[in-house]
């Protein structure tokens, strides 16, 4: 039997790391309560989902809103102003 042996640069080569997962993506919540440290009621605010999950939705302290739903608040509220 023949016995092949591995190159240099076979044997030292580094091993491929495994593609991390990419830091959570933030969404937009409306805060529907104080949050000491995070906004008033009615920001709308960025939040990891992790943070959203553990903390404001179980309290019911914020709801996810879109970026249409806020366009359409602020369109709200600048005809509001008007009248």
């Amino acid at each position: 039997p023949r016995v092949t042996s591995a190159s240099p640069t076979q044997l030292f080569m580094a091993k491929k790391k495994k593609a991390t997962a990419a830091a959570p993506t933030k969404f937009q919540v409306k805060l529907l309560k104080h949050i000491a440290g995070t906004g008033q009621a009615g920001d709308v605010i960025m939040v990891t989902p992790a943070f959203f999950n553990n903390k404001l939705r179980p309290t019911k302290s914020a709801v996810k809103i879109s970026d249409d739903e806020v366009e359409k608040e602020q369109s709200e509220a600048a005809a509001a102003e008007k009248a």
